[in-house]
C-alpha cells in the first residue's frame, strides 16, 4: 500500500464503517420483535437478550460493509480479505472476552458496560482491519486459513438461533430461552 492519499482514503473508509456498524447493529437489536417475529429475520437479528444473540449485532453488519467495501477499495490494497475477515471475526470476540471478564470481576451484567463494549468491539475491529489493510500482502496460507475461520463463523451465526446449543453463550439470562426454539419473545 502506498500513497498517502490512498492510506487516508482507507483510514476514512473504515471509520465510516465503525459508524455504520454501530447505526445498524444498533437497529439489528429491535429488528425481530418489528417484524412479527418473523423467523427468517431471526438470521441477521438478535431474537433475545442472550451473548451470542449481541454478537451478530456486530458480525452481520460487519459482513454486510466488508462486501459493499470489495468494490471501493480492492485495488488500494493487498490484503482485503484477510483484514476484513479479521475484523469480522475480532469484533464478536472482543464483545466475548470483554463482557465475560467484566461479568466475572463484578459478578453482575451492566447494560452500559454492554453497550460501550459493543461500541468499542466495532471501533477497534475496524483500526485491526485499517492496519491489516495497510500491510505488505500476507502468505496464501494466512488469507486461506482466515477464509475458512469465516466461512465456519458465517454459518455459526447463519444456524445457531435457530438450533442452539444448551451452552451459557446462548442462554437469555432473564428467562433462560435459547434462540428460537424456546419461543423468542417479541422486543
Amino acid at each position: 500500500m502506498n500513497g498517502s492519499a490512498a492510506q487516508e482514503f482507507l483510514r476514512n473508509w473504515e471509520i465510516a464503517g465503525a459508524g455504520f456498524i454501530i447505526v445498524s447493529g444498533s437497529i439489528l437489536h429491535s429488528v425481530f420483535g418489528l417484524t412479527g417475529r418473523w423467523p427468517p429475520m431471526a438470521l441477521i437479528a438478535a431474537v433475545n437478550e442472550s451473548v451470542w444473540e449481541h454478537l451478530k449485532l456486530v458480525f452481520w453488519p460487519a459482513f454486510i460493509f466488508a462486501l459493499v467495501s470489495y468494490p471501493v477499495i480492492r485495488g488500494k490494497t493487498e490484503n482485503f480479505f484477510l483484514a476484513k475477515s479479521a475484523a469480522i471475526l475480532a469484533m464478536p470476540l472482543i464483545i466475548a472476552v470483554l463482557h465475560y471478564s467484566y461479568v466475572w470481576i463484578f459478578r453482575h451484567h451492566n447494560l452500559a458496560f454492554d453497550i460501550g463494549i459493543f461500541f468499542g468491539s466495532a471501533i477497534l475491529g475496524q483500526m485491526l482491519c485499517f492496519r491489516l489493510l495497510l500491510k505488505p500482502r500476507f502468505p496464501l496460507i494466512w488469507q486461506l486459513a482466515a477464509a475458512v475461520l469465516l466461512l465456519a463463523a458465517t454459518s455459526a451465526f447463519s444456524l445457531l438461533s435457530y438450533h442452539p446449543p444448551r451452552w451459557p453463550i446462548f442462554r437469555e439470562a432473564g428467562s433462560g430461552r435459547y434462540g428460537l426454539q424456546d419461543g423468542a419473545r417479541t422486543r
